[in-house]
């Protein structure tokens, strides 16, 4: 079997933990199946702090394949937890190989709901479900098959299939160092104001001139009806720079359009979160500018620094999520020309090693005429 992975065929990872979880619990749930040999939660050596996650050993690979078809997603302290073969090399953890990242799924789904749909292409040797802090699910999140080609079959066979009554979207995973080269480069687009009748084909030929398209989803609610809105995923970056240049604005079937290029939401959630925390005169005019690439040790000191000869800067803020940075940070400026101009100055500037990206973030309704008329990086809407 081509798995690709170096795989320990009789040690299970056990992830998704509960911060309380103890080496009690994963004995008390794995000897319901079978005793294990050894189980383990494995803890920071300094504050003795469970990272949340474990090992547990059987004593034939049989044993541990088993234990993962009857214990996977099974609850310790209320949090389902995640059951695979542990893999020999820590790198593949992250290697995003035949890993895909599913969306737009019922928000009722569980990981054992979405093992049970995508099993049916190939063995799956890991499901996680984005969840909030108080575990709700997002609506999206990552299936890992054993074998690349399974992975490449399902998005063939199952992007844009209903689960439930939604039409879910399959692309393949990017590891971080790949979503941060491509993040400048869209090819995803939220498409608002639509007709309530417009359908999914509709809204491909309302685009299909711009390039290859891999996938068209208008949202709608439980019983049908369509929200107003939907996604249109082109094959090539360009493509989509030019349907957002050609259809922002456009009047179709009687509507106005708007269309920009569809954001993380862990993007969304941090320019939202900045949006809150900063301070600004309500009758001031602000236009920002969101950074990327920012290595962990940077602080706004060092921002603070490189943006020094960029005029009316109000304010500038580093992400944070749990405490740790999250590589982004957001720049607040008094005037449309000092944000674009901050953007001409320092995308692509050096770093230390890393060389950060730039690019203009606004409101629909914070939209200034300008932007017609400026030729830089497509800007990120909100």
């Amino acid at each position: 079997m081509n798995t690709g992975f170096a795989i320990n065929d009789c040690t299970l990872y056990v992830g998704d933990l509960h911060p309380l979880a103890t080496d009690e619990m994963l004995i008390s749930l794995f000897c319901e199946f079978h005793p294990p040999v050894f189980c383990q939660v494995v803890v920071d050596p300094d504050t003795n702090i469970s990272r949340c996650y474990g090992f547990v050993g059987y004593q034939t690979p049989e044993l541990a394949r088993a234990a993962i078809e009857a214990l996977n997603y099974h609850e310790v302290l209320g949090k389902p937890v995640r059951i695979m073969l542990k893999r020999d090399d820590p790198s593949d953890l992250d290697s995003g190989r035949a890993n895909l990242f599913v969306k737009n799924f019922p928000k009722n789904f569980t990981e054992a709901d979405l093992n049970s749909e995508f099993r049916a292409i190939g063995p799956v040797l890991s499901v996680k479900i984005s969840r909030t802090a108080q575990g709700e699910s997002k609506g999206y999140g990552y299936v890992q098959y054993e074998k690349v080609e399974d992975a490449e079959r399902c998005i063939a066979t199952m992007n844009g299939r209903k689960l439930g009554d939604q039409a879910i979207f399959i692309e393949a995973y990017k590891v971080k160092k790949d979503r941060i080269c491509s993040s400048n480069a869209f090819k995803n687009l939220i498409v608002k104001n639509l007709r309530s009748t417009m359908n999914e084909e509709q809204l491909k030929e309302a685009f299909k001139e711009f390039g290859e398209i891999t996938s068209v989803c208008i949202m709608r609610d439980e019983v049908g009806n369509s929200r107003g809105f939907g996604f249109v995923a082109f094959k090539e970056h360009a493509s989509a720079q030019s349907a957002v240049i050609a259809m922002n604005g456009k009047n179709c079937q009687g509507l106005i359009l708007s269309v920009s290029e569809a954001l993380t939401p862990a993007k969304r959630q941090f320019i939202d979160t900045e949006q809150v925390k900063v301070s600004v005169p309500s009758n001031a005019t602000t236009y920002k500018v969101i950074v990327e690439n920012l290595s962990s040790d940077v602080t706004q000191d060092d921002l603070k620094e490189v943006f020094a000869d960029c005029t009316n800067m109000i304010s500038c803020n580093i992400g944070l999520k749990n405490g740790r940075p999250t590589g982004l940070a957001l720049l607040k400026f008094t005037s449309f020309e000092d944000a674009t101009n901050a953007v001409r100055m320092k995308n692509g500037a050096l770093m230390g090693s890393d060389r950060i990206l730039c690019a203009l973030a606004y409101y629909h309704n914070e939209i200034p005429n300008e932007t017609r008329s400026v030729s830089i990086k497509p800007p990120i809407f909100l």
